[in-house]
């Protein structure tokens, strides 16, 4: 809750600082941090939390073969992002040392997050995934009271703490964490495969709406988006991180369909209690004038945003089941139909879709399609 926070009023905030030029330019940045995060390591993390094991307190068993893997994997999907990121957001300037690196880290943290997960460390684990919103929060405040609008001083403070946590957590983890290599045989190529798969179609569906909007509108426009997104989509995010979290880790453990089915209803209805309350609170802002941004302009997209976030929510009790249970068999017939759906719809996206409330309803689509897929497919596997 404290990252999500952090990150809510740090966003809030900069759309008053910085230019709305800078803002979109803002809005870039975050989106490609949070999708490295994401997406960085391509999967590896759940063959990971699949495989490995805690032994005992500070004691993990992990296949030589995945670490080897994920380590691989993280330095190659740095490098082509940061080309990727130099050629296409070159209106962005940033020092290519601090753009690799802290490329590098970010994807990093993600397997550095899910080992101190996995050693049950879940309140370091959170501090290591979301210090550096913290850490923004403080540098936006010190830009709101001392009236500082430095855009390339904002970049290079993420990426510098974005480096500085990496390397802090990687030390932590060597001095405390002892790793015993298991000598069992895993189908690791076919896991990562899946897995990977899997991961790719869930960050589209996260972020599909960022690119497409990016893509066919104004980087002033996106960040006006990008800021409204986030009011929105924020109290959701903070749920739905929270439920992936504690709940992988549980249904691991034990799992039941009616444990299952009743967890999917009660996140339904906290979902849409949240949307009443979010959509109350913004025409309280937009009549109080509390902020400048003119929300009656986008009443329709806080809608749709809103169906998005219950729908995430709901998606979230479904994956967290799907991750810990899911036979290799399912998983495949998921990835094919889920790959299918997407890539019907980001056509779709691409070559019809002309206003932003057209691609909202095929993110949404994307959600609910992708949901029942993994609801029909675990609920058929356990009554098997």
């Amino acid at each position: 809750m404290l990252g999500a926070g952090c990150l809510f009023i740090s966003n809030f905030f900069l759309k008053d600082i910085i230019s709305d030029e800078d803002y979109g330019k803002y809005s870039i940045v975050i989106t490609y941090i949070s999708v490295m995060y994401l997406f960085g390591i391509l999967g590896t993390e759940q063959g990971f939390l699949r495989f490995s094991f805690k032994r005992e307190q500070n004691t993990i068993e992990i296949h030589k073969s995945q670490l080897i893997l994920s380590i691989s994997l993280a330095l190659i999907s740095s490098f082509l992002s940061y080309i990727f990121f130099k050629n296409y957001f070159s209106i962005i300037s940033i020092n290519n040392g601090l753009l690799f690196f802290g490329t590098l880290s970010v994807v990093l943290l993600l397997f550095l997050y899910n080992v101190l997960r996995l050693n049950e460390d879940y309140i370091l684990s959170q501090l290591v995934a979301n210090y550096w919103k913290i850490f923004l929060l403080i540098v936006t405040l010190y830009f709101f009271f001392f009236d500082v609008n430095d855009f390339d001083c904002l970049i290079n403070a993420i990426f510098i703490n974005i480096i500085f946590s990496c390397v802090c957590t990687i030390l932590f983890i060597l001095l405390k964490v002892k790793f015993i290599f298991s000598e069992k045989k895993i189908n690791l190529w076919s896991t990562f495969f899946h897995f990977f798969v899997s991961i790719a179609t869930f960050t589209i569906a996260t972020f599909i709406d960022r690119f497409v909007i990016e893509y066919k509108f104004s980087t002033r426009e996106f960040g006006d988006y990008f800021y409204l997104s986030n009011l929105i989509i924020a109290p959701f995010s903070i749920l739905q991180n929270y439920i992936g979290f504690k709940k992988l880790v549980k249904f691991k453990k034990n799992f039941t369909i009616s444990i299952f089915l009743k967890q999917n209803q009660d996140v339904v209805k906290i979902g849409f209690l949240m949307a009443i309350a979010n959509i109350v609170l913004i025409l309280i802002l937009s009549y109080l004038s509390i902020v400048k941004f003119k929300f009656e302009s986008y009443f329709f997209i806080i809608i749709l945003l809103s169906i998005i976030g219950i729908l995430r929510l709901y998606s979230s009790s479904i994956l967290s089941a799907f991750e810990a249970k899911v036979s290799m068999e399912n998983l495949k017939k998921s990835n094919i139909y889920v790959i299918l759906i997407t890539v019907i719809i980001l056509f779709l996206q691409l070559f019809i879709s002309n206003s932003m409330e057209s691609i909202l309803i095929f993110v949404a689509l994307i959600w609910l399609i992708r949901s029942l897929i993994q609801r029909y497919l675990l609920i058929k596997q356990f009554k098997k």
